[in-house]
């Protein structure tokens, strides 16, 4: 770890200073709760790109898909980290504690039905949180998630079905 990651841990407030660096809102300004990052954007970016492949990744993006309201570059960012950490084992599910992948399934499942129920959500958010969740669905072996996608979908945000275990190892 170099010192200027030792110096920015992987806090969210340090993402959210980060990510107010390189995606600054649309009056130039960032938002009152996120400081600019020190060192300006290419640090915050260099820092944000480091972020992505830390196991506290997961629990901050999480963080920043449960805010709402927030900027819709860093609804993005997270949905983007998370679909990474999905597709990919090393970086990805293999940090998470054995049995916490129904948790992170589960997790999917509620930002997308929220993103999917917001009119003003941008479709690139809900197609990058669909392709985390069947990402996540490959990595689980989750053999009946198409079905369990099309059955989430119709029964809109309040009477989807709950999803079933996944398949044993």
């Amino acid at each position: 770890m170099d010192q200027q990651q030792q110096d920015f841990p992987p806090t969210l407030p340090n993402v959210t200073s980060a990510l107010a660096s390189v995606f600054p809102s649309p009056g130039g300004t960032p938002p009152a709760n996120a400081p600019p990052f020190p060192g300006g954007r290419v640090a915050a970016d260099r820092f944000l790109v480091r972020f992505q492949d830390t196991p506290d990744a997961w629990t901050v993006c999480d963080a920043i898909l449960s805010s709402p309201g927030g900027p819709a570059g860093w609804a993005f960012f997270a949905a983007q980290t998370l679909h990474v950490k999905c597709r990919d084992y090393a970086c990805g599910v293999g940090q998470l504690p054995p049995g916490s992948l129904e948790a992170l399934r589960a997790r999917l499942v509620g930002h997308l039905r929220t993103a999917g129920a917001d009119p003003a959500a941008p479709r690139a958010l809900t197609t990058r949180l669909a392709l985390a969740l069947s990402a996540l669905a490959c990595q689980m072996g989750w053999r009946t998630a198409a079905a369990d996608a099309v059955a989430l979908a119709s029964g809109g945000t309040d009477g989807a079905p709950p999803l079933p275990p996944p398949p044993a190892r």
